[in-house]
């Protein structure tokens, strides 16, 4: 049986007694961020498991990042209620905020760094072998999922060097995929329009079918 954090076992001998809407609220919201930090825990000890795949770890990685990310959004809505509930809500809202980022603080920031780096590596990927239109779309908003994470955390200057490195490398690759995919759709423009064609005087070339014949009025 997993042990208690010092808030769990808090809660469990100081049962919290909403009186205002925001206070329900903020009560459900704190049970809820402590079953996915619970969650959290969870997909931490399958990752110890040594006989997992590369495939297994990975996706076990994504379902890591995916909770954090949800606790984070869910810490995030706990502290915009820390002024909006009486003082007998306010102490224990204020422990279990601070309890829960504790806990996800050394995880969020290796799996903030191991997601970028996987970020960083399918895109050149893609990039070696055709490129996809859409993948700047997809690498934007991924990297956004990411920097919310982060600003969780304690935002990018909490973050370790080269954390901070492969982020800056993630937001240069997005905005490089953007341009190139701007150039693309731009040159097709051109490719695809019709129009007159000239020759080196400036006079008009009838355009021919196959075979030489000119096309009828």
């Amino acid at each position: 049986m997993p042990s208690l954090s010092p808030f769990s076992m808090a809660m469990a001998q100081r049962p919290i007694n909403p009186t205002s809407k925001t206070e329900i609220q903020a009560v459900i919201t704190l049970r809820a961020a402590r079953d996915v930090a619970e969650d959290i825990e969870g997909f931490r000890n399958a990752l110890k498991d040594d006989s997992l795949s590369s495939r297994q770890r990975n996706r076990l990685k994504d379902d890591l990042l995916e909770a954090a990310e949800r606790l984070c959004n869910l810490l995030d809505l706990l502290i915009s209620w820390i002024g909006m509930v009486s003082e007998s809500i306010r102490e224990p809202l204020s422990e279990g905020i601070q309890d829960m980022r504790d806990r996800l603080l050394a995880t969020g920031v290796k799996l903030i760094g191991d997601k970028a780096q996987r970020l960083l590596d399918r895109a050149k990927r893609s990039m070696e072998s055709g490129f996809p239109l859409g993948l700047s779309f997809r690498m934007s908003e991924a990297a956004t999922n990411l920097n919310s994470t982060v600003e969780a955390l304690g935002g990018f200057d909490s973050m370790p060097d080269e954390v901070k490195e492969l982020l800056c490398q993630l937001a240069d690759m997005a905005e490089h995929l953007r341009h190139l995919e701007d150039s693309f759709v731009f040159s097709q423009e051109f490719v695809d329009v019709e129009g007159p064609l000239f020759d080196e005087s400036g006079n008009v070339i009838e355009p021919s079918l196959p075979g030489g014949e000119l096309p009828q009025a």
